[in-house]
């Protein structure tokens, strides 16, 4: 399964993919004072709650408008998983074309 996690302003959504399906989603409220311990705490319980286990996230993606709470993200999720977090950025090659002009 893909983890991945788009943290906005006010809300941090959090997506579990099998494949191309979406399986499972969560809105948390981003909040900068939340620390790594919390986050991590709070990612495998959302798992819980779905009856997912820890070993079923392959591979996980952030996309962040909040570069203050990027590294906490990075961070839990490698303390929850394991894993090198891919981040969505400028110059990433995801295959996609974009089609609008720099403002």
């Amino acid at each position: 399964m893909l983890l991945a996690v788009d943290v906005g302003n006010t809300h941090t959504v959090i997506g579990l993919f099998d494949g191309p399906k979406l399986v499972h989603d969560f809105r948390i409220e981003s909040s900068p004072g939340r620390t790594i311990d919390e986050l991590h705490v709070l990612l495998l319980n959302l798992l819980q709650v779905v009856d997912v286990p820890r070993d079923a996230i392959q591979a996980a993606i952030l996309a962040s408008v909040v570069p203050s709470l990027s590294d906490t993200v990075i961070e839990a999720v490698d303390r929850a998983f394991d894993l090198d977090m891919r981040v969505v950025g400028p110059g990433m090659k995801t295959g996609m074309p974009i089609l609008y002009e720099n403002p």
